[in-house]
């Protein structure tokens, strides 16, 4: 299969959770993402806001505000060259539909990808949404490429996907030289990382 059959598939099957099983497995997701060393030693929080049937990523953004971690969400900044930036946010409120109506934030404070570096390995957290997910820890988003692009500034964080299992392929996905692996795939029944 191409990479739009896994994307059409994996959508497919999260679309057919109900809203109530969608809850109760992001629960159990964040439950365990949290419980992680690298939940545990991220000072900043780099998390996309959860859209439609992803994966809920609100009461991971509650909680990482309440540890007092900074926290930032993506706002696209440029469609046509596929460029975004992630803006601190001090509460959902500072939350509004954007780009495709996807929640993103209204504030200024952007994260300065430049103000850190392999030294500081692992106070940066990134938590990647993604439609697709194989075992080795590779993904297949929504064919933007807008995480990809991003995530080659700032290779000194951690990289995390959630995801639901049933998205989840036992098979190892078709991959681009350009795409970039998680460290960490969480699903609601298991961790799995890249070795």
């Amino acid at each position: 299969m191409k990479k739009e059959d896994y994307r059409k598939l994996a959508i497919e099957r999260r679309n057919r959770l109900t809203p109530e099983e969608r809850e109760n497995r992001s629960s159990k997701i964040a439950i365990s993402l949290m419980a992680s060393e690298n939940w545990k030693q991220a000072e900043r929080l780099l998390i996309y806001c959860s859209y439609l049937s992803e994966v809920s990523t609100r009461g991971l953004i509650s909680q990482a505000i309440r540890a007092h971690k900074k926290v930032y969400c993506p706002r696209i900044t440029d469609a046509g060259q596929k460029q975004m930036e992630f803006y601190r946010i001090h509460d959902i409120s500072d939350l509004r539909a954007g780009f495709k109506e996807i929640p993103e934030p209204v504030t200024q404070e952007v994260y300065m990808t430049q103000d850190y570096s392999d030294s500081e390995k692992g106070t940066t957290l990134v938590v990647l949404p993604g439609v697709a997910f194989d075992k080795e820890c590779n993904r297949i988003g929504y064919n933007g490429g807008y995480y990809d692009r991003y995530l080659v500034r700032i290779p000194y964080a951690a990289k995390v996907a959630i995801c639901f299992s049933c998205q989840l392929f036992a098979e190892t996905l078709p991959t681009d030289p350009h795409d970039v692996r998680a460290e960490m795939i969480v699903t609601e029944d298991h961790v799995y990382r890249n070795l």
